[in-house]
């Protein structure tokens, strides 16, 4: 699975979404109301079913501050938190099933001679952009965890580089190191993507560039490093080693996948990424 076209096709997904979000009603002045219609109902005054109702709109505008934040937002794939990710899909299925619901209950209307077939039509169109939501949520989380083993494959690999086992399917080792120079400049990059786009005719599939969440919370300094989500075996991993050799570009190179899942095979560009030091 190509990790950049993955994410260039959330940020579509995610983008046809946010213009179709409802402009609600603020959550505060929807959790004004829901206090007033609490009062009335406890007094009989309104009917439950109508607290019902708001309650519903309360919880769905939570959720799409939810979505706005972590599927809509500027947070790149790599910002992301291991927690944000699940509150992410979750949040995307709970407003997925409310529409759900709520064309059930249209359908039961139609059924019952109350409304016309026609009527459906939005109810079915919102579920739909829902579901396209839900689906961008999910793959942005799988992406996201493919990202977390990239980074956790190269911690262990940084915590124990004398022995290194074999891939599963042959005779190469895990990982490989190339020292080179030791350094990684800002030109040696852009000299990099400006040749792997002429020779390839696409854009070099980055996976994690610099500091993302996943390389802090296991205490590793990722600023100035760069994994590419390329096999390093592959023509295009293959010619990407041979490219940062030239410039005498440190590199290290994994060929193990993610179990049961995608690839997480990449090159991990610069020097190994150092323990973050921290304040006694």
């Amino acid at each position: 699975m190509r990790l950049t076209a993955i994410a260039a096709g959330l940020v579509c997904a995610a983008a046809l979404c946010a213009q179709s979000a409802p402009g609600a009603a603020s959550e505060q002045e929807l959790a004004r109301e829901v206090e007033r219609l609490q009062e009335l109902v406890a007094t009989g005054a309104a009917p439950r079913l109508a607290l019902d109702h708001l309650l519903k709109k309360r919880d769905d505008l939570k959720d799409e501050a939810i979505l706005r934040e972590t599927l809509y937002g500027k947070l790149e794939v790599e910002e992301l938190t291991p927690e944000q990710a699940d509150e992410m899909v979750a949040a995307a299925e709970r407003r997925l099933a409310r529409r759900r619901e709520a064309v059930e209950q249209a359908k039961e209307k139609v059924e019952a001679g109350a409304a016309s077939r026609v009527s459906l039509t939005p109810f079915l169109e919102d579920m739909d952009r829902m579901k396209r939501a839900f689906d961008a949520a999910t793959t942005r989380a799988q992406l996201l965890k493919e990202i977390s083993e990239i980074a956790r494959r190269e911690a262990e690999y940084e915590q124990r580089e004398e022995d290194v086992p074999l891939v599963p399917y042959g005779p190469l080792p895990v990982a490989e190191k190339f020292s080179g120079d030791g350094v990684f400049l800002t030109s040696h990059w852009r000299d990099t993507v400006l040749a792997f786009e002429a020779r390839f005719g696409r854009g070099i599939p980055v996976s994690a560039k610099g500091e993302t969440a996943f390389h802090k919370a296991l205490g590793y300094d990722h600023r100035g490093r760069i994994d590419v989500a390329v096999d390093p075996d592959s023509a295009e991993g293959q010619w990407l080693r041979k490219h940062l050799e030239s410039l005498r570009v440190p590199y290290f190179l994994f060929r193990a996948p993610v179990r049961g899942k995608a690839s997480a095979a990449h090159i991990h560009i610069g020097p190994p990424s150092g323990r973050i030091r921290r304040a006694d």
